[in-house]
């Protein structure tokens, strides 16, 4: 049986490289990332960035992995596999992220999807010094999709000073930002996307806004769910509008019939089941 060459593709499934936490209750994390993938057609190559304590009530702990067995393992995929995008959702620690800074330097044709993992609920999920490093981090990404809690603490402003946050993630360098509303208390969650260097000497350009009925309880893993997808749906060469409305639908259709493996937070129905 012939071998296939190193470096090159086994098959037309696009092969998105995710790097998150953890999460033994498979709610979020790279359980989240490997089902979303899975359901939009592509294969995640998954590496664990932290192991975390957790349960669908929450989080109580969590530990890093070192960054240098982390540098192992993307080396080891690195000469195997060929990566049609990349996403990121909790890192942790700062190594970890100058680590992917590293990666999307060296890929910088490989779309980089950033899922900015600080807390989840109001456990953090960052050591002191990630934050400065996933500032830089943003600078690299083609996209970054994080809720208005994220975006304020990344931009160091309020919640509501959302035209401060968008031009702050266009002065880090990222391409576009898809700000979501799912932490608000309106009635419908809005989701608003923007082009940020379509012309360097205008304004950030908001060019998609959709809207989707809040639906009632508490959901754990949708910010993975959506970054995933919309990693997957740029891997098969989506434009950056197209891969973000469906990857938005995808997300609230899933949340639609909730799985309820636990007696905290429902998951979303990543599988359709």
């Amino acid at each position: 049986m012939n071998q296939p060459t190193k470096g090159q593709p086994v098959s037309q499934q696009p092969v998105v490289l995710c790097l998150s936490g953890l999460d033994p209750s498979g709610g979020a994390g790279l359980s989240a990332d490997i089902e979303s993938i899975a359901a939009q057609g592509g294969h995640c190559a998954g590496i664990a960035t932290a192991l975390t304590v957790q349960n669908s009530r929450g989080v109580s702990d969590f530990q890093p992995i070192s960054r240098d067995f982390i540098a192992r393992q993307l080396a080891e995929l690195l000469d195997d596999m060929q990566f049609s995008a990349i996403k990121t959702g909790m890192l942790a620690d700062a190594n970890l992220a100058k680590l992917v800074c590293n990666l999307a330097q060296d890929h910088a044709e490989s779309p980089l999807v950033i899922d900015p993992v600080i807390k989840a609920g109001k456990r953090s999920l960052a050591l002191p010094d990630l934050i400065d490093a996933l500032r830089e981090l943003i600078g690299h990404a083609t996209v970054c999709t994080p809720n208005l809690p994220e975006a304020a603490v990344l931009a160091e402003c309020d919640e509501d000073e959302i035209d401060l946050m968008v031009r702050w993630f266009a002065n880090t360098g990222c391409r576009y930002l898809l700000l979501t509303g799912g932490q608000c208390d309106n009635q419908r969650v809005i989701n608003r996307l923007y082009d940020l260097q379509s012309n360097p000497l205008q304004d950030p350009k908001l060019i998609q806004t959709l809207s989707w009925p809040r639906l009632t309880g508490e959901f754990h893993g949708t910010g993975c769910t959506l970054a995933a997808t919309l990693a997957t749906r740029l891997a098969l060469g989506e434009s950056m509008q197209t891969a973000s409305r469906k990857a938005q639908t995808f997300t609230w259709k899933s949340l639609q019939s909730p799985c309820t493996p636990g007696t905290g937070q429902q998951f979303p129905n990543r599988l359709g089941k």
